[in-house]
């Protein structure tokens, strides 16, 4: 038994029915029809719009090609379902007949939904011309706006630039010396401050001399904060011999 189904394989593989051969043809025209209809999408876009990248006479012959393409189909179809009234043919062959017949009727209405029809040879023409004045008219208003933006510019540039004096001052900020700590961090203070207490460069060192030769000592009103804001303020040394005692007044007194 199992032989015989074997052969009866190899036979309908090397002869196969005819329902087969038909149904292969069939898809085959489909795939055909089916990549001919975005280039005539295409076509019947640009030739509608009054465009001439494509001819006319070119968009018409591709829709002569679809159109009997889909006769053809239509004319397969049909013929494979009539076979299904044969009394010859099976009740499963006849359903898978009549399944081939409405897929391809759904095929070849979606084909024709997407078809545009083609104007003319005198539609065309006029279409041509509508597009040539639109086209000029898109290029006008775009050299009109760049001539616009090009006089903008001009304006813009002749106006009076703002002198260097009538600026603000900018405020300079002086930092100290970084000094460079053991563990490589560098410490650095963003602005520093002139304390009161810090005797510039170029002060009059005379009269500190004359009250140290007259008196034999210094005297220096101190804030409130204590002494050792002051040592930290003002860089003075002192020797083993020179005693300082700080009056209640707030008077250092350095003997």
């Amino acid at each position: 038994m199992a032989d015989l189904s074997r052969r009866e394989q190899m036979m309908e593989q090397r002869n196969p029915p005819v329902l087969a051969e038909q149904y292969e043809t069939l898809d085959r025209m489909i795939a055909e029809a089916s990549a001919m209809v975005p280039s005539y999408t295409r076509m019947s876009d640009s030739i509608n719009n009054g465009e001439t990248m494509y001819a006319l006479a070119a968009a018409e012959q591709l829709r002569s090609r679809l159109l009997q393409k889909q006769r053809d189909i239509d004319s397969l179809s049909q013929s494979i379902v009539a076979e299904a009234e044969n009394e010859n043919c099976g009740v499963k062959e006849a359903q898978l007949r009549k399944n081939i017949r409405f897929a391809c009727v759904q095929t070849l209405q979606s084909i024709m939904s997407s078809l545009v029809s083609l104007p003319t040879a005198q539609q065309y023409e006029k279409l041509v011309e509508v597009h040539k004045k639109e086209v000029a008219r898109q290029i006008e208003e775009s050299r009109m706006r760049a001539a616009n933006e090009v006089v903008g510019v001009r304006a813009s540039s002749s106006l009076p630039s703002v002198a260097l004096k009538d600026r603000p001052p900018v405020n300079v900020v002086h930092e100290r010396t970084r000094k460079q700590a053991a563990d490589g961090w560098t410490p650095q203070q963003t602005r520093s401050f002139m304390s009161r207490w810090t005797i510039p460069d170029d002060a009059d060192l005379d009269a500190v001399e004359t009250n140290l030769s007259e008196f034999g000592r210094l005297v220096i009103e101190t804030p409130k904060t204590g002494l050792h804001t002051l040592k930290r303020e003002v860089p003075i040394r002192f020797t083993p011999k020179e005693q300082t005692t700080t009056e209640p007044s707030g008077i250092v007194v350095i003997n």
